[in-house]
């Protein structure tokens, strides 16, 4: 191994858990395998699970598989989770709420669409309810969805579907039978409202962000619901910090008060992306900072924001050199963006993407990402000290 390598080993090592660190292992179910897509979640006892989509080098199928951490190990999580064997999956989502219910979501290509499907976790199985599956209908198939759980362990999700003047974004909630349409969140009916990220938090507010335009002229939206009240619009213009440009998916958060935060990639020139963070104070939009990129002339893409339990803002994100991507994760301590090392990956030439923070109730932060060579990547999680 390069002596540039194992130096960041070294360095990334000093960061981590040492029951997660030691040695920090891919989660591959076969190393051979390439990893592609994940999401984290935290359950309601503070440990991690991880969600990936994993492409067999036998099949060529994408499968969705799940771990969790026991404090100890990794341990797999049910059988693959597609619902049939010779389709592949795409973008999982694993949720959880204060009940401790824990939701997979995520899509399976059917011809000329998706399908959306949802499973939930009973304790030893992975539940499947052929009715909670969505996107029958291949000519208004879904092209953005997100998922979150209410209070009282059954999911929700928000749903964009293209209809004859643009893209209607609407909210889903599972009543049991059917997928009950609660709200149309889109301010236009002739424009794009996709790419959104939902929370519900454990009173059953629920937060919104979303991109709406018309594909490279977009704006991003935050909306908020208290139980029992209207949608209230959070600012009286959009988040970005540059109005009706190309913006690619958001991730938010909510802080100690439930409040949002939420991180971006927006067009800074000719199409190429820089990311950015704002915070919800209770009135108004506060930017923290400029633009995050550690090379703003680089194309950052996929950032995750999270909030410790001392109140820190933690973002991390992918750049693009020319061979491969370099991951960074930097803190806000109230003034300024502090890098937490020159770099995350745990080779300089490895390609580093699809970064994942997550804080639990106890202050612990973790990070899960892609790291690995061409075609051949695994799936890392550690908590960062």
């Amino acid at each position: 191994m390069p002596k540039k390598a194992i130096s960041a080993l070294i360095a990334l090592s000093l960061m981590l858990s040492p029951a997660l660190a030691s040695p920090l292992q891919g989660l591959n179910m076969d190393p051979l395998n390439d990893a592609i897509q994940l999401d984290l979640m935290i359950d309601v006892q503070g440990q991690p699970w991880v969600a990936w989509i994993e492409r067999n080098r036998t099949t060529k199928i994408d499968d969705v598989w799940v771990k969790r951490f026991d404090g100890t190990t990794w341990n797999q999580v049910g059988e693959r989770i597609n619902t049939e064997p010779e389709k592949s999956g795409q973008t999982p989502m694993l949720r959880t709420g204060p009940t401790g219910d824990v939701w997979i979501g995520w899509t399976e290509q059917r011809g000329d669409g998706d399908i959306f499907e949802v499973k939930h976790w009973n304790g030893d199985t992975w539940e499947y309810n052929l009715d909670q599956r969505q996107g029958i209908d291949l000519t208004n198939a879904a092209r953005s969805r997100s998922l979150a759980v209410e209070p009282d362990g059954s999911p929700t999700i928000t749903w964009s579907e293209i209809i004859k003047t643009g893209i209607k974004l609407e909210i889903k909630h599972w009543n049991g039978d059917i997928w009950e349409r609660t709200d149309s969140l889109g301010l236009s009916p002739k424009k794009m409202a996709s790419e959104s990220v939902l929370l519900i938090s454990a009173n059953g507010k629920r937060t919104v962000v979303w991109t709406e335009g018309n594909g490279a002229d977009s704006n991003l939206w935050v909306k908020v619901k208290q139980p029992g009240k209207d949608w209230e619009i959070l600012g009286n213009t959009p988040l970005n910090v540059r109005q009706n440009v190309y913006i690619t998916p958001p991730s938010m958060t909510l802080d100690g008060a439930g409040r949002p935060v939420v991180a971006w990639p927006e067009e800074i020139k000719d199409g190429l992306p820089n990311i950015f963070v704002k915070r919800w104070d209770g009135e108004k939009w506060l930017a923290l900072g400029g633009s995050l990129n550690v090379h703003p002339e680089r194309w950052a893409q996929k950032p995750s924001v999270a909030v410790d339990q001392r109140g820190r803002v933690w973002a991390a994100w992918a750049e693009e050199a020319e061979d491969h991507r370099t991951l960074y994760v930097k803190v806000w301590d109230g003034k300024k963006w502090n890098l937490l090392r020159s770099f995350i990956n745990m080779d300089a030439s490895h390609d580093a993407h699809s970064p994942v923070l997550k804080a639990a109730p106890d202050g612990k932060l973790f990070l899960a990402w892609i790291e690995g060579s061409l075609k051949n990547h695994q799936v890392y999680v550690t908590e960062l000290q």
